[in-house]
Protein backbone atom coordinates (compact mmCIF):
# COMPACT_ATOMS: atom_id res chain seq x y z
CA UNK A 1 0.00 0.00 0.00
CA UNK A 2 1.29 2.88 -0.76
CA UNK A 3 -0.07 6.80 -0.54
CA UNK A 4 0.49 10.51 -0.53
CA UNK A 5 -1.38 12.16 2.13
CA UNK A 6 -0.75 15.16 4.61
CA UNK A 7 2.45 15.59 2.12
CA UNK A 8 3.17 12.17 4.10
CA UNK A 9 4.34 9.10 1.93
CA UNK A 10 4.07 6.21 3.71
CA UNK A 11 4.34 2.22 2.72
CA UNK A 12 3.45 -1.08 4.70
CA UNK A 13 4.88 -4.19 3.37
CA UNK A 14 6.28 -7.11 5.88
CA UNK A 15 8.28 -9.96 4.98
CA UNK A 16 9.25 -13.53 6.34
CA UNK A 17 13.20 -12.84 6.35
CA UNK A 18 14.94 -16.05 7.09
CA UNK A 19 12.50 -16.85 10.00
CA UNK A 20 9.89 -19.63 9.46
CA UNK A 21 7.12 -17.09 10.23
CA UNK A 22 6.65 -13.59 9.62
CA UNK A 23 6.23 -12.33 12.96
CA UNK A 24 5.70 -8.55 11.68
CA UNK A 25 2.16 -7.07 11.55
CA UNK A 26 1.35 -4.22 10.46
CA UNK A 27 -1.84 -1.11 10.43
CA UNK A 28 -2.32 2.47 8.52
CA UNK A 29 -5.68 3.57 9.64
CA UNK A 30 -6.86 7.09 8.21
CA UNK A 31 -10.08 8.55 11.41
CA UNK A 32 -12.19 11.44 11.16
CA UNK A 33 -11.64 13.37 14.31
CA UNK A 34 -13.26 17.08 15.21
CA UNK A 35 -13.37 17.40 11.33
CA UNK A 36 -10.43 16.44 10.57
CA UNK A 37 -8.16 13.25 9.18
CA UNK A 38 -5.80 11.46 11.59
CA UNK A 39 -3.91 8.99 10.10
CA UNK A 40 -2.36 6.01 12.34
CA UNK A 41 0.36 4.31 11.47
CA UNK A 42 1.54 0.89 13.35
CA UNK A 43 4.25 -1.56 13.35
CA UNK A 44 4.57 -4.72 15.47
CA UNK A 45 6.89 -7.09 15.19
CA UNK A 46 6.92 -10.44 17.31
CA UNK A 47 9.81 -11.85 19.78
CA UNK A 48 11.79 -14.17 17.37
CA UNK A 49 12.21 -17.29 19.80
CA UNK A 50 9.08 -17.01 21.38
CA UNK A 51 5.85 -18.79 21.16
CA UNK A 52 3.27 -17.18 18.89
CA UNK A 53 5.29 -13.81 18.19
CA UNK A 54 3.38 -13.70 14.85
CA UNK A 55 -0.24 -14.04 17.00
CA UNK A 56 1.08 -11.23 19.79
CA UNK A 57 1.89 -8.58 16.74
CA UNK A 58 -1.24 -9.23 14.68
CA UNK A 59 -3.35 -8.45 18.59
CA UNK A 60 -0.77 -5.38 19.14
CA UNK A 61 -1.86 -3.92 15.86
CA UNK A 62 -5.71 -5.13 15.98
CA UNK A 63 -6.35 -3.60 19.25
CA UNK A 64 -4.15 -0.37 18.92
CA UNK A 65 -6.41 0.22 15.86
CA UNK A 66 -9.99 -0.53 17.84
CA UNK A 67 -8.85 1.11 20.99
CA UNK A 68 -8.07 4.40 18.78
CA UNK A 69 -11.39 4.11 16.84
CA UNK A 70 -13.65 3.62 19.89
CA UNK A 71 -11.31 6.89 21.50
CA UNK A 72 -12.23 8.67 18.31
CA UNK A 73 -15.76 7.24 18.26
CA UNK A 74 -15.87 8.88 21.93
CA UNK A 75 -14.57 12.26 21.43
CA UNK A 76 -16.54 12.73 18.44
CA UNK A 77 -19.60 12.32 20.53
CA UNK A 78 -18.87 14.47 22.88
CA UNK A 79 -18.00 17.07 19.99
CA UNK A 80 -14.74 18.47 20.87
CA UNK A 81 -13.82 21.15 18.68
CA UNK A 82 -9.90 20.55 18.36
CA UNK A 83 -7.81 17.58 18.99
CA UNK A 84 -4.59 18.49 20.57
CA UNK A 85 -1.35 16.37 20.57
CA UNK A 86 -2.22 15.61 24.27
CA UNK A 87 -5.63 13.34 23.21
CA UNK A 88 -3.30 12.02 20.76
CA UNK A 89 -0.72 10.90 23.16
CA UNK A 90 -3.87 9.59 25.24
CA UNK A 91 -4.95 7.32 22.30
CA UNK A 92 -1.70 6.02 21.77
CA UNK A 93 -1.10 5.10 25.65
CA UNK A 94 -4.63 3.38 25.62
CA UNK A 95 -3.96 1.46 22.57
CA UNK A 96 -0.59 0.51 23.40
CA UNK A 97 -2.02 -0.63 27.43
CA UNK A 98 -5.35 -2.41 25.58
CA UNK A 99 -2.72 -4.64 23.16
CA UNK A 100 -0.14 -5.25 26.40
CA UNK A 101 -3.63 -6.34 28.13
CA UNK A 102 -4.57 -8.71 25.97
CA UNK A 103 -1.15 -10.26 24.84
CA UNK A 104 -0.69 -10.86 28.43
CA UNK A 105 -4.99 -12.28 28.79
CA UNK A 106 -3.83 -14.48 25.03
CA UNK A 107 -0.32 -15.85 27.23
CA UNK A 108 -2.21 -16.45 30.56
CA UNK A 109 -5.25 -18.64 28.48
CA UNK A 110 -3.28 -20.95 26.50
CA UNK A 111 -0.75 -22.68 27.73
CA UNK A 112 1.50 -22.86 24.00
CA UNK A 113 1.36 -18.69 23.85
CA UNK A 114 2.75 -18.11 27.71
CA UNK A 115 6.05 -16.34 26.56
CA UNK A 116 4.68 -14.79 23.17
CA UNK A 117 5.43 -10.88 23.27
CA UNK A 118 5.97 -8.13 20.14
CA UNK A 119 7.47 -4.93 19.74
CA UNK A 120 5.44 -2.38 18.33
CA UNK A 121 5.67 1.03 17.54
CA UNK A 122 2.85 3.50 16.42
CA UNK A 123 2.06 7.23 15.64
CA UNK A 124 -1.02 9.09 15.06
CA UNK A 125 -0.77 12.14 12.27
CA UNK A 126 -2.91 15.63 12.49
CA UNK A 127 -3.94 17.02 8.72
CA UNK A 128 -1.20 19.69 9.83
CA UNK A 129 1.58 17.81 10.61
CA UNK A 130 1.50 17.61 14.72
CA UNK A 131 2.08 14.24 15.61
CA UNK A 132 2.36 12.18 18.48
CA UNK A 133 4.59 8.36 18.65
CA UNK A 134 5.02 5.54 20.92
CA UNK A 135 7.03 2.18 20.95
CA UNK A 136 8.16 -0.46 23.53
CA UNK A 137 10.89 -2.40 22.71
CA UNK A 138 13.38 -2.14 19.83
CA UNK A 139 10.63 -1.14 17.16
CA UNK A 140 11.74 2.86 16.28
CA UNK A 141 10.03 5.62 14.47
CA UNK A 142 12.27 7.43 11.79
CA UNK A 143 11.22 10.79 10.09
CA UNK A 144 12.98 11.23 6.51
CA UNK A 145 12.98 14.97 5.63
CA UNK A 146 14.69 16.15 2.62
CA UNK A 147 16.89 12.64 2.50
CA UNK A 148 18.17 13.63 5.44
CA UNK A 149 16.95 10.38 8.65
CA UNK A 150 15.77 11.52 12.08
CA UNK A 151 15.83 8.37 14.18
CA UNK A 152 12.45 10.29 16.52
CA UNK A 153 13.77 8.00 19.79
CA UNK A 154 13.97 11.38 22.25
CA UNK A 155 10.70 10.12 23.73
CA UNK A 156 8.82 11.49 26.43
CA UNK A 157 8.81 8.91 28.60
CA UNK A 158 5.88 10.14 30.73
CA UNK A 159 4.94 6.79 31.82
CA UNK A 160 7.34 4.86 34.27
CA UNK A 161 6.65 1.50 33.74
CA UNK A 162 9.23 -1.01 34.05
CA UNK A 163 9.28 -2.31 30.69
CA UNK A 164 12.65 -4.42 30.91
CA UNK A 165 13.25 -7.83 29.42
Amino acid sequence: MKNDIYNIIYSGKTEKGKRENNEDAYEIVTYECCGEKILMLAVADGLGGHASGELASKIAVMELRETIKRGVDDINAKSKSTITTEILKNLLLSGFKKANDEILYQAKIVPGRKSMGTTMVAALVKEDGECAIANIGDSRAYLIKNTNTDNTDNTDNTDNTDNTD
